[in-house]
């Protein structure tokens, strides 16, 4: 069986990386930040993959952890266990302190 074909525009949207957008997602991507994946989560919200980092839902709607403060994400038995890190400093120095575990279930 043949696979359906995709329109060129859509083809080309896709590979600019704005195709993947769930309807109701409050953020604000960046002109050059690319979608790479979405998931829908158990219980509401999306889990937005980017350039730039997860988009992850919060109360008030979606949130930017950037890639830099990604301190560990662990993919299995149908979640993502994310592990964020808060930057601080210290006189000259950048401090990088994980906030506790936080699982994400993929619907």
């Amino acid at each position: 069986m043949r696979a359906p074909r995709l329109s060129p525009f859509k083809a080309v949207r896709r590979m600019l990386g704005r195709d993947a957008l769930p309807e109701g997602f409050t953020g604000r991507l960046e002109g050059d930040e690319r979608v790479l994946a979405v998931g829908v989560l158990t219980g509401g919200g999306h889990l937005v993959v980017t350039s730039w980092g997860l988009w992850v839902p919060e109360a008030d709607g979606s949130r930017r952890v950037g890639w830099h403060l990604v301190s560990k994400a662990i993919w299995g038995n149908g979640a993502i266990e994310l592990i964020e890190a808060v930057e601080d400093t210290a006189g000259g120095a950048v401090l990088l302190t994980d906030r506790p575990v936080r699982r994400l279930r993929l619907a």
